[in-house]
């Protein structure tokens, strides 16, 4: 705990005497910080207690985050069926999506979006409700279940992602120059959704948003600084306003290489960035994608990654894994914050398996970040132990 102590410096001769403020951290028996607080901290740059983390790890999970899972198949009863080798289903804006019958770890790709023919659909166009979901008994209970946790209500799809699935993405490329009326339109009934469900997470005790939106290539954003300014900022500030006015944060996770869209992001309310593939920021000035990202926005936000899954975990290789830590922790975060440790996906059997990755390599980087955390901090990091799966993502167990 901080502890401020003013201590009186008598002067030589006639000069003033001096008073200097010393601050102390003290050990209180009767004291506790709460995974809560340290999230909070790590995010205001306001000292944390140690290094974050949210990690599966030895097959189970540390964490100081729960994250309620929400996406618009709430509540609605999927249409199912198979054919040559793959699974069909109506998502609840009437998409029709596909998938591998192997595949347990996604839901597949968008078959046929429901205003992929004309844009005269949208008439008949019924907007499905994800506000009623938010704020319902499963979240409040969770919620309720790990009171000194940091809580986080998670959207997986917002505008961008939506409007890709309702039209298909080379007719939404053509959207965005020849109908941005029209993109705009849509994005206001999906916009005006994803603030209710804002109100509805702050009314449930979340402590934060976490919205999905991927919006890059290997190499840049899907579009450009300027477009995205005019036809996708406003939804983000209408977003985050609305999340900031109940004291929450807002979590964005993009794949991909956005630097471009970040000071745009960051000017629009996004507080934490939670990138996968940091080494992607790499460029000609900068050959360390990590270290990139730290010149340009250490300190202007916080991030929440893990070991690259791309280019660093899947070689198993415990050199670079450690040193990819330590330059996270160190470049990206500081003793002020800005740095929350991450395992990729849920953990064995969904995510690590999908990319290849031995679950003892993961295993090495959860000690590398209590490592680098516990050299930054000075303190060894406990960290809460949850249940393998708290709140399962909607297409886990899909069968």
């Amino acid at each position: 705990r901080d502890c401020w102590m003013n201590l009186a410096v008598v002067g030589c001769g006639s000069g003033p005497a001096l008073c200097i403020q010393i601050r102390l951290q003290v050990q209180d028996s009767n004291y506790k910080m709460t995974s809560s607080k340290i999230i909070r901290d790590t995010i205001d740059f306001n000292d944390p207690a140690r290094l974050g983390f949210d990690f599966y790890a030895y097959g189970r999970r540390y964490t100081d985050i729960v994250t309620s899972y929400l996406d618009w198949e709430f509540q609605y009863e999927k249409k199912c069926w198979g054919e040559g080798g793959r699974q069909f289903h109506l998502d609840a804006f009437g998409n029709t999506w596909a998938r591998a019958l192997s595949d347990k770890s996604t839901k597949g790709e968008v078959y046929r979006g429901i205003l992929q023919d004309s844009w005269h659909d949208l008439d008949s166009f019924t907007m499905p409700k994800l506000s009623t979901a938010a704020d319902c008994p499963p979240v409040r209970e969770l919620f309720e279940s790990y009171p000194n946790l940091f809580k986080v209500g998670c959207i997986f799809e917002v505008s961008f992602s939506i409007l890709r699935s309702l039209r298909g993405f080379e007719n939404l490329m053509q959207d965005l120059i020849l109908e941005p009326k029209l993109v705009r339109q849509v994005c206001d009934l999906i916009e005006d959704e994803l603030e209710l469900a804002v109100e509805g997470y702050a009314a449930c005790g979340a402590d934060g948003i976490h919205i999905m939106e991927d919006w890059g290539t290997q190499q840049s954003a899907l579009i450009g600084r300027s477009m995205w300014e005019d036809l996708f900022a406003p939804g983000y500030r209408r977003i985050c306003t609305a999340a900031h006015r109940h004291g929450m944060c807002v979590i964005l996770h993009s794949c991909g290489m956005i630097r471009d869209l970040i000071p745009g992001l960051i000017e629009s309310g996004i507080d934490v960035f939670q990138f996968d593939q940091t080494a992607n920021y790499a460029s000609p000035s900068a050959e360390d994608g990590i270290e990139q990202l730290a010149d340009e926005f250490a300190g202007r936000a916080t991030f929440f990654c893990p070991v690259d899954i791309q280019h660093t975990l899947v070689t198993g290789d415990r050199k670079k894994i450690e040193d990819e830590v330590r330059r996270l922790v160190q470049c990206l975060g500081s003793r002020k914050g800005g740095f929350i440790a991450k395992s990729y996906g849920r953990g064995t059997g969904i995510y690590l398996d999908s990319i290849g990755c031995d679950p003892t390599w993961n295993d090495f980087a959860f000690e590398c970040f209590k490592k680098y955390g516990r050299e930054m901090f000075g303190v060894e990091a406990d960290i809460p132990e949850l249940p393998s799966v708290v709140a399962p993502c909607p297409f886990e167990s899909s069968s």
